[in-house]
């Protein structure tokens, strides 16, 4: 009997965590000396394969000029015995400075999370779990931060605050302490912009964004809600409701919304892949990349495809394929209705008038 069952698909790997893997290992590769590389993939949880093909990168890789000086260089022979020895890192090994942007970038991001955790703990912290204090480390290290920006970093007290994550983590703190309902304007990651009522139930964070789990009474359903797309949160006065147990532990996962589209890319559009918000991305064995996207307005996806039609080798269903390619042909006959319709305009006004009898 033949297994039909799709294999399952694996994480795909982000150009950021791949940077940040080969900067590591330059620096552990000077600190440590030779290390061979499969104790490098242990090290990493990748498989030697993927350790060979850094190391590839890495060797055309270096300051400008790029000749044979200005790159990081490896022993080949080593590494034809299996064995990683780096024999110039061309500074990479090397704590690099802040510039000022980076350094700006860093207050900025300090400054914001201090308004937000000014106000108190999140909801799903208990009193004696949360770091009193937090805000104290946070100052700290924004004064060690503010000695690189000299004068910038007064300005930029001044200019920053946060308008609308701040007040709406307290608005919405204090609507789960009291169970009350709350009107919220949200914009989707498909830049649609609703107006629901939720009970809100928790608030966490996940890498660097804060997420409300609530129930929606506009889907009759739970969800979850990147807090910085909240708009404007409204907690509705004299209103009550009795808190719901959860459906699962608090997690980024956002229920499907739409219908699921199948999108094959070229190796090239990688940096494509990585700005949509994917269910499940896999490298196939020619380098093309596919994804399963969740697709809620169908409007957005094919503005997708057809803002990259270069980088794309297949799309299911192949009904949205089509749509696009109407869409595309329905944009050209209004733009020549309107290029005709000016043509038109402007003969008749450059017509001469006729003489005075």
């Amino acid at each position: 009997m033949t297994n039909t069952s799709k294999a399952p698909r694996k994480n795909a790997e982000t150009t950021p965590q791949r940077i940040v893997r080969l900067l590591s290992l330059v620096a552990h590769l000077t600190a440590r000396g030779e290390i061979s590389v499969a104790e490098l993939a242990e090290h990493y949880g990748v498989g030697p394969e993927q350790i060979r093909k850094d190391i590839d990168l890495l060797w055309v890789t270096g300051t400008p000029g790029y000749m044979p000086d200005d790159l990081v260089d490896f022993d080949a022979y080593a590494l034809e015995a299996g064995i990683v020895k780096l024999t110039a890192d061309r500074g990479l090994s090397r704590s690099l400075q802040l510039g000022t942007r980076e350094a700006i970038a860093l207050v900025a991001a300090l400054n914001s999370l201090r308004e937000i955790v000014a106000d108190g703990a999140p909801a799903h912290h208990s009193a004696d779990t949360y770091d009193d204090n937090l805000t104290a480390h946070i100052d700290d290290l924004t004064a060690k931060l503010s000695l690189r920006l000299g004068h910038n970093a007064r300005a930029l007290d001044v200019q920053l605050s946060s308008h609308t994550v701040g007040p709406t983590l307290t608005t919405l703190r204090t609507a789960i302490t009291n169970s009350t309902l709350v009107d919220i304007d949200y914009v989707s990651n498909a830049d649609q912009r609703t107006t629901r009522t939720i009970e809100p139930a928790a608030i966490f964070n996940e890498r660097e964004n804060f997420y409300l789990q609530a129930f929606c009474h506009k889907a009759q359903d739970d969800r979850v809600f990147r807090i910085d797309r909240i708009i404007e949160a409204r907690a509705l006065a004299g209103t009550h409701f009795e808190p719901r147990p959860l459906s699962g532990p608090a997690q980024a996962q956002v229920p499907k919304a739409g219908e699921l589209a199948h999108l094959v890319l070229r190796p090239q559009g990688q940096w494509i892949a990585e700005s949509l918000p994917y269910e499940s991305l896999e490298y196939q064995a020619d380098g093309s990349i596919a994804l399963d996207i969740d697709v809620a307005d169908w409007n957005w996806f094919h503005s997708v495809l057809l803002s990259h039609p270069e980088q794309i080798v297949n799309v299911t269903p192949r009904s949205t394929l089509k749509a696009a390619v109407h869409e595309a042909e329905r944009t050209l006959e209004l733009y020549e209705q309107l290029a005709n319709s000016a043509s038109t305009s402007g003969a008749s006004e450059s017509e001469p008038l006729g003489e005075e009898e």
